[in-house]
């Protein structure tokens, strides 16, 4: 009888589940099959997936990849991306585009963390720096490049731990 509701009464039901959770109910019937897609908080973070330690970096980053291109074109209010960016399996091209893809979606609260302080300098797309829904902003363990002007327009709250900025 559950699975006759309507599409969005199934996705707000989904909305509460854990992410991976979430994702699974796509194989339950074929009214199940689209109800991650309009999911409006997004919190990719490998230590919330089972058996966290045994997955391979390339098997979180297509999970990632997989989920945002489910994804209906709805509004993303939360987008949470943990990340170690090894230059391999993630790089700053993924970050970027994962990031870019929340903002397109009018995030308002966005955080973005890594796994530790990488040695790599991060540059977040302009676009974070100029989004107009975004009012949240969190950023944690990272080398962050500012670009030369930014904006803001409309974030209320930011949190800033461990990062290091350049210039």
């Amino acid at each position: 009888m559950i699975s006759y509701l309507p599409n969005g009464i199934r996705s707000h039901i989904v909305s509460f589940l854990p992410l991976e959770e979430a994702l699974r109910t796509s194989i339950l019937s074929t009214q199940w099959r689209h109800a991650c897609s309009l999911l409006s908080n997004l919190d990719f973070s490998p230590y919330k997936l089972q058996n966290h330690e045994k997955i391979k970096v390339s098997d979180y980053r297509d999970l990632i990849y997989n989920t945002l291109l489910l994804h209906d074109g709805s509004v993303i209010n939360k987008f949470g991306l943990h990340v170690e960016i090894d230059g391999v399996d993630i790089t700053m091209h993924h970050v970027h585009a994962w990031i870019a893809f929340a903002v397109r979606h009018n995030v308002s609260n966005l955080k973005f963390w890594s796994s530790s302080l990488s040695n790599l300098e991060t540059r977040l797309p302009l676009c974070v720096f100029t989004c107009s829904t975004l009012t949240e902003l969190r950023l944690s363990y990272i080398r962050l490049i500012l670009p030369s002007t930014f904006i803001f327009p409309m974030v209320t709250a930011s949190e800033v731990t461990h990062v290091k900025f350049y210039d």
